[in-house]
C-alpha cells in the first residue's frame, strides 16, 4: 500500500484512515499525557459511514481533551467521496459538527483544515471563505494528490494518493492562493 518513487523523490500511498478506534487511540494518548511538543489529531468520517459529517463530531468528543489541535481532513484521497466534503455547504457542516463535538467535550483546541492539492480555484476560493467564516485556526496545504504529473518514472499508475516532489509546485500555488487572498482580505482593505 506504499510505493517509493526513488527516481522522482516521491511517494505514493493509499493508507487511508487505518487506526485501531477511537478507544484505544484515547488509552494510547492517556499514557503519553506527559510527553513533550505538540500533539495533532487528524479525524474523519469512517469509510463506510452512514453519516460522515457526524462522525467529525463524535471523533473530535471522544479524543479533543487529548490533543492540542484537531485537523479536520476533508481530502484523503483513499477514503471514497472524502473529497465532496470539500464543497461550500457541506464544508459548513462539517466543521460544525467538529466544534460541536469540541463544545460538548467542554474543550477549546485551535481547528486546522487540510485540503487537497487537487481544488481548482472556485472552490478553492469557497473553502477560504468558509474557513474565514467559520473562523478556523490554520489550513493545512496539503494533503496527497491523486494527480499524476507525466514525469514520474515508475509505479505511477499504483492507486493512492502521490506526495513528494512532484507535488511540491501544486501546493506551494495553492499556498500562494491563500497568502494573496487573505493579504487581500486584511491587510489591502
Amino acid at each position: 500500500r506504499v510505493f517509493r518513487l526513488n527516481e522522482d523523490r516521491a511517494v505514493i500511498n493509499r493508507y487511508g484512515f487505518n487506526n485501531d478506534g477511537m478507544e484505544i487511540v484515547k488509552n494510547r494518548l492517556l499514557k503519553e499525557r506527559h510527553r513533550k511538543g505538540v500533539l495533532g489529531i487528524n479525524i474523519g468520517p469512517n469509510k463506510n459511514s452512514l453519516n460522515p459529517i457526524n462522525d467529525y463530531k463524535i471523533v473530535a468528543k471522544k479524543l479533543a481533551k487529548y490533543s492540542d489541535y484537531i485537523a479536520i481532513n476533508v481530502s484523503s484521497p483513499n477514503t471514497p467521496n472524502l473529497r465532496k466534503l470539500q464543497g461550500k455547504s457541506l464544508l459548513s457542516d462539517v466543521i460544525e459538527s467538529t466544534k460541536e463535538g469540541i463544545n460538548e467535550a467542554e474543550e477549546k483546541k485551535p481547528i486546522f483544515l487540510k485540503i487537497s492539492p487537487d481544488l481548482v480555484t472556485s472552490e478553492l476560493e469557497g473553502v477560504i471563505e468558509i474557513s474565514i467564516l467559520k473562523k478556523l485556526d490554520a489550513i493545512i496545504v496539503s494533503n496527497t494528490t491523486i494527480e499524476r504529473p507525466k514525469l514520474l518514472n515508475n509505479s505511477k499508475n499504483q492507486l493512492g494518493g502521490l506526495s513528494g516532489y512532484p507535488l511540491f509546485e501544486k501546493s506551494t500555488k495553492i499556498f500562494t492562493i491563500f497568502i494573496l487572498r487573505l493579504f487581500h482580505l486584511f491587510v489591502v482593505k
